[in-house]
């Protein structure tokens, strides 16, 4: 309904953007029937569709904001998408992932499923929504949320399931990567750099899910750099002599080291891993 008599234009936009169907009309009220056809009469394809409604008032003088709404025509049974994450895309390990898309139908919709596995063709899968299966239709929104916590693998991929009643189920599936720092570990917590052979040094190792440039970072109590340490790959082997950046061994006293890592072509880091070593001399 317009708030006056105006003159309406109503277009039907593709997910690219590309308007497929347009009509128009006058008066207040705005009642319009689309039966999934574009301009030439032809069926659009399935998926997800922009309805963006301009209007001016009878004059042209006052142009009212669009009003805009999405559609989903699903002629041959359910529609799954996933838009995010998208394929391929390399996630920072342990964060909390959004997932978003559309899962529905145009009529007779049951439920859906989010669910993940290990690699690019998984074996198991895990669900993540809550409840199990989802009864409620969604349209370009968020679908589930997925926590990587846990998670030691590089590779994973999701699926999504959407039903309904008359149908085979549609699927949707999208790899991604994670990027995450495992199994850090010292040689020794506490150790001695005097010279004397006996625990002189300590070694601090790692592995990566995914080949990164990695820099390990020793400060002492007052947070001041005294060591600093990098390297590329998908592990991390590096041995500290107790010695700082000039050369000198440093006084007795804890230090805290960071170990950061890089995805070099996404530029995804890694969540930090942090600990202490004691230097007792």
């Amino acid at each position: 309904i317009l708030s006056g008599q105006g003159n309406w234009t109503l277009q039907v936009l593709d997910q690219a953007g590309a308007v497929v169907k347009t009509f128009a009309g006058s008066g207040s009220l705005v009642t319009q029937a689309w039966s999934g056809e574009d301009e030439s009469g032809s069926k659009v394809s399935n998926g997800i569709y922009t309805l963006r409604l301009t209007a001016t008032d009878s004059t042209g003088a006052q142009t009212m904001a669009p009003l805009v709404g999405r559609v989903v025509v699903a002629t041959d049974g359910p529609t799954a998408i996933i838009n995010l994450p998208q394929a391929n895309t390399v996630l920072r390990g342990g964060d909390v992932v959004p997932v978003f898309g559309t899962a529905a139908d145009a009529n007779n919709f049951v439920s859906y499923r989010v669910e993940y596995g290990a690699g690019a063709v998984p074996t198991y899968w895990y669900v993540i929504t809550s409840p199990y299966d989802v009864t409620t239709p969604v349209v370009d929104a968020r679908l589930a949320t997925w926590n990587t916590a846990s998670l030691t693998d590089s590779t994973y991929t999701l699926r999504l399931t959407a039903r309904d009643a008359t149908h085979p189920p549609a699927t949707a599936l999208v790899t991604v990567k994670l990027m995450t720092i495992l199994n850090v570990l010292l040689s020794r917590q506490y150790f001695s750099p005097n010279g004397d052979g006996l625990a002189d040094t300590t070694t601090l190792t790692a592995t990566l899910t995914l080949p990164a440039d990695w820099t390990l970072t020793f400060r002492d109590a007052g947070g001041a750099v005294v060591r600093t340490f990098s390297g590329s790959g998908t592990s991390v082997n590096q041995v500290w002599d107790g010695n700082n950046a000039s050369g000198a061994v440093v006084p007795e006293g804890t230090y805290t080291y960071t170990l950061e890592a890089v995805d070099p072509i996404s530029g995804v880091a890694a969540i930090p891993k942090t600990g202490t070593v004691t230097v007792d001399l």
